[in-house]
């Protein structure tokens, strides 16, 4: 009687041993062949959208900029922080060559809108000068290369090892185009200045006050009151997120824009060429020029308090004094930036308010002379 137990319960497991090999067949043939190949596929596209974002913001970032080598410091910056996200640690991105080894190059287009030609320029060098903007358009373009994938690498699997996205990684390269806003300073730049430092870069020449032909003088970086701007960002462990480089005119009586807006927990950089002077005052009082903090000599507005020919700015309707060392800021708001020289008040003329209301008499600056180049970024 024991023993027909004992053959009983040994019969019973192999039973149960075939059932369990029968099972797991279909469930490896499940993972293998349909859930592994979807999560490699999720990843492919993950990594398709992620490298079409780097282009993208490489490509935006690049063409706000104001010179070659800004440029393509912003474009990597971009690019790695894409390759270094959680989505592209995930999609398992790798970049290919490109400028600084980002995995993307940039490239300058001039198309002529009378024939439709275009010229490109680069990998990662500037126009040859001179740069005709009344006949040619120019675009910033980024080209990303990236390997993909896969999530779940299937190289063991018999006939599977060389299918890209299964065995082993996808490449993907995407172009993108934007149309660069400072186009008069994307000549070549030297070769040092590419390989990265603070030391001068001559570029493009910069627009004169009547923003139509070229000034005298070119936009490099050993004329600002704070060439090492950007290692002083790098240093307070920030990061740029928008940035540009405008002309505002002592003479103006509206507020000058460069296109840029502040968002909550951003923080303010300004920086003025150290050639930039203007004055408030008309030729026969002789007063001497005065830079971006004003003529103190002068006294406070009574319309907003500021020193009068002070740069002045204004966030949505909130108004601020950005004077010289106005370096690593918190905007006392939030939304569009644009510039202004203050004149007006208690000299004579009504004054911009608090609000950033501009009086109807503007003969305040009428007589004004001068123009500020101003460097603002945001940084995060």
């Amino acid at each position: 009687m024991p023993c027909k137990q004992i053959q009983r319960s040994s019969s019973q497991r192999s039973c149960l041993g075939a059932a369990g090999l029968a099972e797991f067949a279909p469930t490896l043939f499940v993972l293998v062949f349909i859930t592994f190949p979807l999560i490699n596929l999720m990843g492919a596209v993950t990594g398709y959208a992620c490298a079409t974002l780097a282009a993208w913001q490489g490509a935006r970032r690049a063409s706000v900029s104001y010179d070659i080598p800004h440029a393509l410091d912003a474009m990597s910056n971009e690019v790695a922080s894409v390759t270094e996200s959680g989505f592209g640690k995930f999609a398992r991105l790798e970049p290919i060559s490109g400028f600084d080894n980002c995995g993307s190059d940039l490239y300058i287009e001039a198309t002529d809108v009378y024939s439709g030609k275009t010229e490109t320029y680069g990998p990662n060098k500037g126009v040859p000068p001179p740069v005709d903007t009344a006949s040619h358009v120019y675009e910033a373009m980024t080209k990303v290369t990236m390997n993909v994938g896969p999530a779940i690498s299937m190289a063991a699997i018999p006939g599977l090892s060389n299918i890209q996205g299964l065995g082993k990684p996808a490449q993907f390269q995407i172009a993108w185009r934007r149309a660069i806003e400072h186009p008069e300073n994307m000549t070549a730049a030297t070769q040092k200045a590419l390989d990265g430092g603070t030391t001068a870069v001559q570029t493009g020449p910069l627009l004169a006050n009547n923003g139509t032909n070229p000034a005298t003088h070119y936009l490099d970086e050993s004329g600002w009151n704070h060439p090492d701007i950007y290692d002083l960002i790098r240093d307070a462990g920030q990061q740029v997120v928008a940035e540009d480089v405008i002309q505002v005119r002592a003479d103006n009586a509206v507020w000058t824009s460069p296109g840029l807006e502040i968002t909550p927990g951003e923080k303010l950089w300004i920086d003025y060429r150290a050639d930039g002077v203007w004055n408030h005052c008309s030729p026969q009082e002789n007063k001497p020029d005065c830079n971006a903090d004003g003529d103190m000599d002068m006294g406070l507005s009574s319309t907003n308090g500021f020193p009068a020919a002070a740069m002045i700015g204004k966030i949505g309707s909130t108004t601020m004094i950005l004077g010289i060392e106005k370096q690593n800021f918190v905007p006392p708001a939030t939304g569009p930036l644009s510039f202004m020289c203050n004149d007006g008040g208690n000299f004579g003329y009504p004054g911009v308010l608090r609000d950033g209301t501009i009086p109807a008499d503007t003969l305040a600056w009428q007589d004004n002379r001068g123009t500020m180049t101003v460097r603002v970024i945001i940084t995060r």
